[in-house]
């Protein structure tokens, strides 16, 4: 699973940091320096914390649109390239309900992931039948329920080893831009 290649583990914790208002943003405090030192002292202490993982968002970046002005942009890209030197763990990005610019701004400042909203996806599903295995007699058989029984033996030592997991194949973004 590709978690575990990137976080050394199945079940990683990813902590959020989010980011002060950026500059643009109704909130901005006037200083970009200081927001870079809250969001320094922020992925120090989630690190210091145990974290996996940090995804990095403009959370505060008010009102939220589903364009990304470049401002906050810049910004967000110039705070991410000034606390990157205290990142130890795998971090993502999120521009908050932009999806194409939050690939942008992880393929810019070196992410290993992102994280959006995308709107509009389509999710076609291609459903795999299920199969377990019986502990007691080693039956493999096509379950009808989590819960079901050995058909062979009637035991409910069984394991389902296909037919719960998820994989996303492709992923495709359509844009009205040109």
């Amino acid at each position: 699973m590709w978690t575990k290649e990137l976080f050394g583990t199945e079940k990683p914790i990813i902590a959020l940091l989010h980011l002060d208002p950026l500059p643009g943003d109704p909130d901005f405090c006037g200083s970009l320096d200081t927001v870079i030192e809250h969001a320094s002292c922020d992925v120090k202490a989630l690190q210091e914390g145990g974290v996996d993982g940090v995804l990095i968002a403009n959370e505060f970046s008010f009102p939220m649109t589903y364009v990304s002005h470049a401002e906050t942009l810049m910004a967000m890209a110039c705070v991410i390239g000034a606390i990157k030197k205290d990142i130890h763990v795998p971090f993502g990005t999120n521009v908050v309900m932009n999806p194409e610019e939050t690939i942008r701004m992880a393929k810019a400042v070196g992410a290993s992931f992102g994280r959006s909203a995308f709107a509009g996806a389509r999710v076609m599903v291609d459903r795999v039948k299920p199969l377990a295995v019986c502990g007691v007699c080693g039956e493999s058989f096509s379950p009808f329920s989590l819960y079901a029984s050995c058909p062979k033996c009637g035991s409910y030592k069984t394991r389902l080893v296909s037919g719960q997991e998820f994989r996303l194949a492709s992923l495709i973004v359509e844009t009205d831009k040109e």
